[in-house]
């Protein structure tokens, strides 16, 4: 292989290892938002995940929660990654 071809694979090792560090981040955030939501309103978070290679990203809770709390805690996932 020559230098160029070497900096090119470089390249692309790179590109996507950020690209996944970005995607990574961004699930993180995500989720994050829902469970600060849950918190916020005296719930619980008992399960948190971000883990792509066992399965999708998750969350679970428990809690007493009204309709306006449930949708308060559905929109603050999209909500926090842009807040941040």
């Amino acid at each position: 292989m020559s230098g160029a071809s070497i900096l090119r694979v470089k390249q692309v090792v790179y590109g996507l290892a950020s690209a996944f560090l970005v995607i990574l981040a961004s699930a993180f955030l995500h989720k994050g938002g829902h469970a600060l939501a849950v918190l916020v309103q005296g719930g619980q978070v008992t399960a948190f995940s971000v883990n792509f290679i066992s399965g999708s990203p998750h969350i679970r809770y428990t809690g007493e929660f009204s309709n306006l709390g449930r949708a308060i805690v559905s929109i603050a996932g999209p909500i926090f990654p842009i807040l941040v």
